[in-house]
Protein backbone atom coordinates (compact mmCIF):
# COMPACT_ATOMS: atom_id res chain seq x y z
CA UNK A 1 0.00 0.00 0.00
CA UNK A 2 3.27 2.10 -0.04
CA UNK A 3 2.61 3.79 3.61
CA UNK A 4 5.54 4.81 5.18
CA UNK A 5 5.71 3.78 8.93
CA UNK A 6 8.99 5.12 10.20
CA UNK A 7 12.76 5.56 10.12
CA UNK A 8 13.52 3.49 13.23
CA UNK A 9 11.42 0.54 13.70
CA UNK A 10 14.08 -1.13 15.23
CA UNK A 11 13.62 -4.34 13.06
CA UNK A 12 17.38 -5.82 13.24
CA UNK A 13 18.98 -6.35 16.42
CA UNK A 14 21.59 -3.91 18.02
CA UNK A 15 24.44 -5.73 16.45
CA UNK A 16 23.46 -5.62 12.99
CA UNK A 17 23.17 -1.82 13.81
CA UNK A 18 25.38 -1.33 10.18
CA UNK A 19 22.84 -3.10 7.97
CA UNK A 20 20.31 -0.42 6.52
CA UNK A 21 17.30 -1.39 3.86
CA UNK A 22 14.01 -0.87 3.49
CA UNK A 23 11.37 -4.06 4.55
CA UNK A 24 8.19 -3.87 2.54
CA UNK A 25 5.61 -5.88 3.32
CA UNK A 26 1.79 -5.76 3.09
CA UNK A 27 0.53 -7.98 6.62
CA UNK A 28 0.78 -4.72 8.32
CA UNK A 29 -2.38 -2.85 9.51
CA UNK A 30 -3.13 0.75 8.32
CA UNK A 31 -3.67 2.25 11.56
CA UNK A 32 -0.58 1.39 13.53
CA UNK A 33 0.81 3.17 16.40
CA UNK A 34 4.34 2.72 17.37
CA UNK A 35 2.89 1.02 20.48
CA UNK A 36 1.03 -1.56 18.24
CA UNK A 37 4.43 -1.54 16.53
CA UNK A 38 6.44 -2.99 19.18
CA UNK A 39 3.53 -5.56 20.06
CA UNK A 40 2.59 -6.53 16.60
CA UNK A 41 3.12 -10.22 16.00
CA UNK A 42 3.80 -9.74 11.93
CA UNK A 43 6.96 -7.06 13.22
CA UNK A 44 7.96 -9.73 15.40
CA UNK A 45 8.16 -11.91 12.50
CA UNK A 46 9.42 -9.82 9.87
CA UNK A 47 11.98 -9.11 12.57
CA UNK A 48 12.92 -12.76 13.07
CA UNK A 49 13.17 -13.28 9.74
CA UNK A 50 15.36 -10.35 8.54
CA UNK A 51 17.35 -10.89 10.80
CA UNK A 52 18.05 -14.41 9.62
CA UNK A 53 18.45 -13.40 6.64
CA UNK A 54 20.91 -10.83 7.57
CA UNK A 55 23.00 -13.74 8.71
CA UNK A 56 22.08 -15.67 6.25
CA UNK A 57 24.05 -13.50 3.66
CA UNK A 58 26.88 -13.04 5.77
CA UNK A 59 27.07 -16.85 5.95
CA UNK A 60 27.08 -17.00 2.30
CA UNK A 61 29.80 -14.30 1.85
CA UNK A 62 31.57 -15.58 4.08
CA UNK A 63 31.82 -19.22 2.04
CA UNK A 64 31.75 -17.84 -1.32
CA UNK A 65 33.73 -14.41 -1.02
CA UNK A 66 36.11 -15.60 1.96
CA UNK A 67 38.01 -12.03 1.14
CA UNK A 68 35.35 -9.42 0.61
CA UNK A 69 34.11 -10.97 4.33
CA UNK A 70 37.31 -10.57 5.37
CA UNK A 71 36.63 -6.93 4.91
CA UNK A 72 33.26 -6.62 6.39
CA UNK A 73 34.59 -8.91 9.86
CA UNK A 74 37.46 -6.14 9.61
CA UNK A 75 35.13 -3.06 9.36
CA UNK A 76 31.98 -4.41 12.03
CA UNK A 77 33.43 -7.69 13.60
CA UNK A 78 33.83 -6.43 17.25
CA UNK A 79 29.82 -5.48 16.48
CA UNK A 80 28.48 -8.93 15.44
CA UNK A 81 30.29 -10.58 18.38
CA UNK A 82 28.36 -8.43 20.73
CA UNK A 83 25.56 -10.38 19.18
CA UNK A 84 27.75 -13.37 20.54
CA UNK A 85 27.08 -12.06 23.87
CA UNK A 86 23.45 -11.21 23.39
CA UNK A 87 21.28 -13.08 21.32
CA UNK A 88 21.47 -17.00 22.29
CA UNK A 89 19.14 -18.28 20.08
CA UNK A 90 21.60 -17.53 17.08
CA UNK A 91 25.06 -18.17 18.93
CA UNK A 92 26.05 -20.76 16.89
CA UNK A 93 25.64 -18.82 13.63
CA UNK A 94 27.33 -16.08 15.01
CA UNK A 95 30.49 -17.92 16.49
CA UNK A 96 30.69 -19.46 12.84
CA UNK A 97 31.05 -16.16 11.03
CA UNK A 98 33.29 -15.26 13.54
CA UNK A 99 37.29 -14.92 12.90
CA UNK A 100 39.88 -14.95 15.23
CA UNK A 101 43.73 -13.79 14.84
CA UNK A 102 45.92 -17.21 16.49
CA UNK A 103 49.17 -18.40 17.00
CA UNK A 104 49.55 -19.42 13.52
CA UNK A 105 49.40 -16.20 12.03
CA UNK A 106 48.57 -14.93 9.09
CA UNK A 107 44.86 -14.01 8.32
CA UNK A 108 41.78 -14.48 10.75
CA UNK A 109 40.58 -17.70 11.08
CA UNK A 110 37.12 -19.46 11.81
CA UNK A 111 36.37 -21.59 15.00
CA UNK A 112 35.25 -24.22 12.36
CA UNK A 113 39.03 -24.19 10.30
CA UNK A 114 40.51 -24.19 14.21
CA UNK A 115 38.64 -27.28 14.91
CA UNK A 116 39.28 -28.76 12.08
CA UNK A 117 43.69 -28.24 12.73
CA UNK A 118 43.49 -29.50 15.95
CA UNK A 119 46.26 -31.52 17.78
CA UNK A 120 44.61 -35.80 17.73
CA UNK A 121 44.33 -35.80 21.68
CA UNK A 122 42.89 -32.46 21.63
CA UNK A 123 39.77 -31.50 23.42
CA UNK A 124 39.42 -27.96 23.92
CA UNK A 125 40.42 -24.99 21.88
CA UNK A 126 42.55 -22.47 23.99
CA UNK A 127 42.31 -18.96 24.26
CA UNK A 128 43.91 -15.47 25.84
CA UNK A 129 42.58 -13.00 26.11
CA UNK A 130 43.77 -9.12 26.36
CA UNK A 131 43.86 -5.60 25.19
CA UNK A 132 46.20 -5.67 22.18
CA UNK A 133 47.58 -8.13 19.86
CA UNK A 134 50.78 -7.41 20.05
CA UNK A 135 50.47 -7.89 23.85
CA UNK A 136 48.98 -11.39 23.78
CA UNK A 137 51.75 -12.76 21.38
CA UNK A 138 54.62 -11.64 23.81
CA UNK A 139 52.82 -13.19 26.82
CA UNK A 140 54.54 -16.25 28.59
CA UNK A 141 51.82 -18.23 28.85
CA UNK A 142 51.93 -18.95 25.26
CA UNK A 143 55.07 -20.84 25.34
CA UNK A 144 54.34 -23.86 26.42
CA UNK A 145 50.61 -24.40 24.39
CA UNK A 146 53.84 -23.24 21.34
CA UNK A 147 55.92 -26.27 22.87
CA UNK A 148 52.38 -28.67 22.59
CA UNK A 149 51.78 -27.58 19.10
CA UNK A 150 48.70 -25.93 20.29
CA UNK A 151 46.63 -22.98 18.45
CA UNK A 152 45.82 -20.32 20.78
CA UNK A 153 43.10 -17.95 20.48
CA UNK A 154 43.95 -14.26 20.78
CA UNK A 155 41.05 -11.84 21.80
CA UNK A 156 42.06 -8.51 22.12
CA UNK A 157 38.23 -6.60 21.16
CA UNK A 158 36.72 -5.59 24.21
CA UNK A 159 33.32 -7.42 23.84
CA UNK A 160 35.45 -10.51 23.92
CA UNK A 161 35.75 -11.08 27.60
CA UNK A 162 32.20 -10.36 27.89
CA UNK A 163 31.13 -13.59 25.50
CA UNK A 164 33.80 -16.44 26.38
CA UNK A 165 32.77 -15.61 30.53
CA UNK A 166 28.70 -16.78 29.16
CA UNK A 167 28.57 -20.76 29.83
CA UNK A 168 28.11 -23.22 27.07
Amino acid sequence: RRVYITDDADLLPAYLRFVRGVVDSEDLPLNLSREMLQNNPQVAQIRKAVTGRVLGELDGLADKQPETFAKVWEAFGSVLKEGIYEDHERRAALLGLARFNTTTGGEPRSLKQCVADMRPNQTEIYYLIGDSLEHLKSNPKLEAAKARGVEVLLLHDHVDAFWTAMPN
